[in-house]
Order: C-alpha cells, then structure tokens, then sequence
C-alpha cells in the first residue's frame, strides 16, 4: 500500500484513537484544510480497500473497520517523523521511559511511530541530559532499557518537559473547555479526566487564588505525576516548609481524596511542597508595574513599616525605596530557590561597620517577615544598602545643624564655618555662638558642636584650631557617622504627604469583611444586616442609611458587569469618617447591572463617607479599581482581610503619589 503524506497522517489518527472522529475532529488533529481533507479521505478509502480494510462513516463520524494491526507500520514513519521537531521527539521518549518501567527500542518505534535510527539517536541526546538529574539508562540484552535513579529526581526532570511542553493557555483551555481530543501528543501523559473533574470543583482552594497560571499548571501537573507513581516514591528525604506551604498542600491532597485511592502518604505532601517552593510566591500582578507578586509587595510595605518603627526613621517617605527592594528581594528568593549562593565578605564588613545597627534591625524582621527564605549574609548586606541609600537621602534632605564656637564669634567662626562647609558638605545649616552665650543657644537642638574653645559646659563637643587639619576632618566626619543613629535622628516631615496619608488610613481602619447568613433574603435585608453587624463604631440610623443606598441602586444601578459586585454607595455627615463592609452573600442574587442586563451578585461592597473631598476623591479611586483592576479582584475573591486592605491602600496611595 502506498500512501501520499496527508493520507499517512490521517491513517494514524484514525489508527490510534478508539472511538469514532468527526471532519472537525479531523481537522483540528491533521491541521488540513477541510476542502482538501474530503478529498484525502476518498484516496484512504481506496488505498484501505486494497488491504480488506473499510475507512466508514457513522453518525457523520469516520472509523475503520478491520484489522488494522496488518498494517506496516513503517508506512507511517514520514509522516510523524516530520510532524515532530528534534526537541519534540527527544522529550516524548523521554517522558514514555520515564513513565515505563521497562520498554525498548521496538516498542518505542512502533508506539511513536518514529524509524529505529531515530530512537536510537534521541536516546544518546537523552543520556546526556540524564547526566543533570544524576539519572542513567540502564540497558539489559533481551530485556529491554530503563532508567535508574532518585524518584524525586525523575518526576521533577517529567514535571519540567510536561510542563515545557504544554503552554499555560493550551493547558487551561483544555482543562475548562468541552474538548477532548488534543493534538499535543505530550497530553496524553496527563489523566485529563481527573485534572478537569478537580479543577472545576476546588476552585475555591487558597492555593488557585494565590499563584500564577503557570505555577498552578505546575501544581496540577505534580499532583496528577504524584498519583499516577505513588508507589514509586519509597526514598525519604527531608523538606523544610513554612506554616502556609504545608497549609496549602494538605489542603490540596485533602480535597483530592475524593478522586483518587492512592493514600496521600507524608512522602507526597513533601514532595508537594517541594514543587511549590519552585512556583511564584503569588500572582504575577502589582501595584506598581504589574510585574511583581502581590505578596512580595505587601511583605516589603510591611519589612519597611517595621524598620521604620523600629529605627526611629519613616522610610515610608522614600517613594523608591519599596520598587528597589522588590526588585532585589525577588531576585533574591530566586537565587535562594536555585541555590545560587555570593559569598561577599568584603560587603558585609563594609556594611557591618558602617551600619551595624541597621543591620541587626533588619535581620530581625527579615526573619520575622520573611521566614521561609534564609537569605545569606551576603543578601542581607544588599538588603541593608537599600535602606542605608534611603536614609541617605532622607538625611541630604535634613541637612545637619552644627553650631561652631569661636571666642569672639566674628573673624575665626567665619574662617572655621567655610572650612567645614568646603570640607564636609553634609553640614550646611551652620550657626554660630560665643561661650558666654551657650547655655542660651544649647535649647535648641544641635546635631554637632564645634569650638574653637575649650568649654566648661559638660556637653559633647569638638575641640578643633581654627584651620582644620586633616585629622580635625576626619574626627568631625566619624562623630557625623556617629550622630546618624538609626534611632536619633530626627527630620522634617512632609506634612501635606502625612496628612494624606493620614486620610488613607482613616479609610483602612474602617474596612470590615462580612459573610451574611440570614434567612430573609433581600437587597434591603441585607443591607440592614451588614450596618447592624458592623464592629468598627456604632452605626446610626441603619434604617434611613439603607434607604439611602438602595435608592442609589433605584436611580442607577450600582452593580457593575462582569463582576458579581454591588457598589452601594452614599454620602452621610452624620459621621465623621467614612467606613467600608465588603460583606460576601450566603447566597448569590440577581440584579439588574448598569447595562440593563441581570447580573449574579455575590458580594455588597458598601461605602458611606462624609461629603468631605480628601476622602471622596480617595473613595472614588476604589470604585474605579473595581472596574478594571485584576489585582482588586484577585483580592475579592480570596476574601482575605489582609489581601484586600493592603491593595485598597496601595491603590489609595499610588493616587496620591501621582496626585
């Protein structure tokens, strides 16, 4: 029998899927064009005839009918050979030797249809990236080949090509769509069934809320490859996990059970755990560019809102410092997951030395905040110069107050005050005094004194000539970087900036998260609810406030499309600070949104404030982000307190940065 290229392809579609294919299943699996296939299909019929085999159609679905296993396989090389790259043909065998406990050369030609030149040509490019995963082939005369090696090492080197292989918007189309069929030979490794059936009914899981398509891709990969070789995995090791880590795990094999009778062993919740160290911390989404996880945001707001309390100096008014840390921290918790190490002693004396106090502050809250990670020393040093650059420039901006002292306090302050302004540029806000007037002068608050004198006072100064010599700069400089204490300082603030922050924050301490249960289920009723439940302050005139919001939904609909959400919303002065209750429904309702069309409301997201404009502004950014701001929702449907009060903040403050 001899067939053309698309007559072969077909040929083996139809040879190695049971059940019956339709033209469109033809199409999406050959990649020929409809008119074409026809044709193809009525040169198959003819060529089949000739070997007692009948290519039918059913039901407007084609089968053959025969014995198809007279057909010689070597037929189909050509075609399949020129549907795969190099790549594509080394991971596929790959993936079956992983998979087989014991095959060979035969069986993995006539599997894949794939010549014995080739085999064996992709099996010594194998060997070499076994090398890696310190996996070898194992090759027995008569018996076939295998691989030997760690399990754990096995199923991360077939986590990585499944995973290479099968793009994120291919996986999760297949996984959420009605198909079955896919062209991606390297599916077939994959219980679709399961992973469908798993993924559709544990959505609600923290774990697909927190990380990234391709992280849960990863996650979904690991669990299906940890079930199908649970008997495989007998070699104990030892994982270190965080609370949330094995939270997240346990929770995902719990819901598992329900689909699966392999026992989830402590093995599996290791091995687990293992992977996710790999994934993103959380979705690649942020308040700043987009780029960054959530979480590393929130945990570098809060590193630097502890330094700051802890230091006596608000870094929180360096608007680059927390873009700066995210950046490095991220890179960090890179090098970390792939054991990249940078010894820099160098570094970290330079940094011990000169900021030895910032640097024990900031150990102690990176292992507090960050304690999953062991940063070394040397990216703790790094760490360090971030805040020490920040505090720099908070420092240039709050130039320090010397005072000099001369005996006369005319000719001599005057020639000492340019010498230290030429030699030492820190210090430009200089006054000058005479003993006899010192005890008044010493009320105010000085950074450095100088004098030209020697001083009966019992105060710390610097006795230096006239002329400063190199040792009198050098003793000023070292008092200077002594006076920098981390928890002296003091300097001017921002006060418009605080002000407005102040505001902010009014907003985010009145933000409460409700989840209703009551039995009469109405628009009003629960609205009337979510004010009498609230526990920030006293509520007033529930009934007339609820009136007022639902007469805002009357005038115009407060729920916005697409996003299950009601924006109820009014202005009251009986209060003095606005308030916010997201409160979650028992169950969902159906309202008519602002484009006429009937809606499934699953959450109240209620705000009440002042007609006071720094907090109307700031209130109207929120229900902007409602709009259009992935990260927003992400937030809402975790329904954690923290997640979402920390986004409504960086949205609030990134109006006013810009603002």
């Amino acid at each position: 029998m001899i067939l053309n290229e698309r007559e072969k392809i077909l040929l083996n579609i139809l040879i190695n899927n049971k059940d019956p294919l339709s033209i469109k299943d033809l199409i999406k699996l050959s990649k020929i064009k409809e008119r074409t296939l026809y044709r193809e299909i009525k040169n198959l019929q003819l060529s089949l005839k000739k070997e007692n085999l009948e290519l039918i159609k059913e039901k407007s679905k084609y089968k053959i009918i025969g014995d198809t296993s007279k057909i010689d396989i070597s037929l189909l090389d050509t075609s399949i050979e020129q549907g795969y790259n190099h790549l594509n043909k080394v991971n596929i065998i790959l993936c079956n030797l992983l998979f087989e406990e014991e095959t060979s050369i035969k069986e993995l030609s006539e599997k894949f249809f794939l010549s014995y030149n080739t085999i064996v040509s992709s099996l010594t490019n194998i060997e070499k990236i076994l090398i890696d995963y310190k996996i070898s082939i194992n090759r027995k005369k008569g018996a076939g080949i295998s691989l030997i090696g760690n399990e754990v090492n096995k199923r991360i080197l077939l986590i990585s090509i499944l995973c290479n292989e099968i793009k994120d918007n291919e996986f999760f189309t297949f996984l959420t769509s009605n198909e079955n069929i896919s062209t991606n030979p390297f599916t077939k490794f994959l219980d679709y069934s399961f992973l469908k059936t798993f993924f559709s009914e544990n959505r609600d899981l923290q774990i697909f809320h927190l990380y990234t398509d391709s992280s849960i891709k990863k996650i979904l990969i690991s669990l299906n490859i940890s079930f199908v070789r649970n008997f495989m995995l007998n070699e104990s090791f030892i994982e270190n996990y965080s609370t949330k880590e094995n939270e997240y795990i346990t929770e995902l094999l719990e819901a598992s059970k329900k689909y699966t009778d392999f026992e989830n062993d402590n093995l599996t919740k290791l091995f687990l755990i293992k992977i996710l160290k790999t994934c993103k911390l959380i979705e690649q989404v942020s308040y700043f560019n987009d780029k960054y996880s959530y979480t590393l945001i929130y945990k570098v707001n809060l590193l630097i809102k502890n330094i700051s309390n802890a230091s006596g100096i608000d870094f929180s008014t360096d608007v680059n410092l927390a873009s700066g840390l995210i950046i490095h921290i991220e890179s960090a918790i890179k090098r970390y997951q792939l054991k990249l190490v940078e010894e820099n002693n160098d570094l970290q004396d330079f940094v011990l030395q000169n900021y030895n106090e910032l640097y024990l502050i900031i150990k102690s809250e990176l292992l507090e905040i960050f304690n999953e990670i062991n940063f070394s020393s040397t990216e703790l040093s790094y760490i360090v110069l971030h805040f020490a650059s920040s505090y720099e420039q908070i420092y240039r901006e709050n130039f320090v107050r010397a005072l000099v002292i001369c005996s006369s306090g005319i000719g001599s302050s005057k020639i000492l005050g340019s010498l230290i302004r030429k030699n030492i540029p820190e210090i430009k806000n200089l006054e000058y005094s005479i003993p006899s007037k010192l005890e008044e002068d010493l009320k105010n608050d000085y950074d450095l004194i100088i004098s030209t004198v020697k001083l009966d006072y019992d105060i710390d100064y610097i006795l230096v000539p006239t002329i400063l010599r190199n040792e009198d700069i050098k003793t000023i400089k070292n008092k200077l970087m002594n006076i920098r204490s981390f928890k002296k300082i003091t300097y001017k603030e921002n006060n418009d900036i605080k002000k407005d922050y102040s505001f902010i924050q009014d907003i985010i301490n009145n933000v409460e998260i409700q989840n209703q249960n009551i039995e009469n289920y109405n628009i009003k009723n629960i609205i009337l609810e979510s004010l009498t439940n609230y526990e920030k302050f006293s509520i007033c005139h529930k009934k007339i406030l609820t009136k007022n919001l639902i007469n805002r939904h009357q005038k115009s609909s407060v729920v916005i499309p697409n996003t299950n959400l009601a924006l109820f919303h009014t202005l009251d002065n009986d209060y003095k600070q606005p308030f916010i209750i997201i409160n979650y429904l028992k169950n969902s309702i159906i309202m008519e949104n602002v484009l006429g069309d009937d809606e499934e409301v699953k959450i109240f997201f209620i705000m009440v404030s002042p007609n006071k404009n720094e907090y109307t502004e700031l209130l109207g950014q929120i229900s902007i982000a409602i709009l259009d701001d992935k990260v927003l929702k992400n937030a809402l449907i975790s329904k954690d307190t923290d997640f979402i009060k920390t986004k409504l903040e960086l949205i609030m403050r990134k109006y006013k940065q810009i603002n």
